[in-house]
């Protein structure tokens, strides 16, 4: 069997997948703030929405070709199925949708809290892994060679 991927590495792999559209975000948004003009801090605002939407674009479809992310692939993760395969897109596209429900007034903060607790419980996976039947993964060695750039496209 595939060992399941460690919290820590996990959560690792998370932050090098937010790291980029954070950095860009905050410095749009300390952009608008600077200038102290309401339409500037509204841009900065749809600026950062589409960076964040652009970036969950991006990453659906790496784990639905590659069934990883930048921060997965950093850390040796990979996102498969229960029976191993990569996910689907309508499975990638929901995995990635889900953890924003976190930003929902009121049922935020309790989607966050079942959102980690999984984390620390039972097989150590995250509520969205248990909505789309994924699960994150110690990266195989086989599966390594079949996605790199020169191997033939199925």
């Amino acid at each position: 069997t595939t060992l399941g991927a460690s919290p820590l590495r996990s959560l690792i792999a998370r932050l090098l997948d937010l790291a980029p559209p954070l950095a860009l975000g905050s410095a749009l948004f300390v952009l608008g703030v600077l200038t102290e003009e309401r339409g500037v801090v509204r841009a900065s605002g749809l600026a950062l929405a589409l960076v964040a939407l652009s970036w969950t674009g991006l990453s659906v479809a790496m784990l639905a070709r590659r069934g990883d992310t930048p921060g997965k692939r950093a850390m040796g993760l990979e996102v498969v199925t229960a029976s191993g395969a990569r996910p689907s897109f309508a499975q990638a596209a929901a995995r990635e949708a889900i953890p924003y429900l976190a930003l929902v007034p009121l049922v935020g903060p309790l989607f966050a809290a079942a959102e980690l607790g999984g984390v620390f419980f039972g097989d150590a996976r995250t509520l969205h892994d248990r909505l789309t039947g994924t699960r994150v993964v110690a990266r195989r060695r086989d599966r390594a060679s079949e996605t790199s750039p020169t191997a033939p496209l199925r």
